[in-house]
């Protein structure tokens, strides 16, 4: 993976601020003044079920899925097998699966705090 190209470099700082900014974005969603309750540790990695329509039926899996490539090691065997197939990194695999699932985590967030944060009347 490391052939001297200094891509790498820049790839993996971005790596560690999108996890960074990831990491302090869910601690600010779990704070009490933002949430407007006590968040106990824990109680956000209760999985909801499956809600009802097609397209949230869509977002509920996508986020279960991220939820699986970002919290549970025991994946690294299908990486590990991807490298297996001629012409595939499984490195390469693997940091595109986990630096896109904190890049939408990083993304949905904020959009909602924005529009939280944003709305007139969050303020009265």
């Amino acid at each position: 993976m490391a052939d001297g190209d200094t891509n790498w470099l820049f790839l993996g700082l971005a790596g560690v601020i999108l996890v960074s900014t990831a990491t302090s974005l869910t601690n600010f969603v779990r704070r009490r003044e933002y949430a407007g309750e006590e968040i106990r540790p824990g109680a956000s990695a209760k999985q909801p079920r499956r809600p009802p329509g097609l397209l949230p039926t869509l977002v509920w899996a996508v986020q279960r899925v991220a939820s699986f490539l970002v919290h549970y090691p025991s994946w690294i065997v299908y990486i590990a097998a991807v490298d297996f197939l001629p012409g595939v990194e499984g490195g390469h695999v693997f940091l595109a699966c986990y630096l896109s699932v904190f890049l939408l985590y990083t993304a949905k967030t904020s959009l909602a705090v924005l529009i939280r944060l944003g709305h007139p009347g969050y303020y009265r």
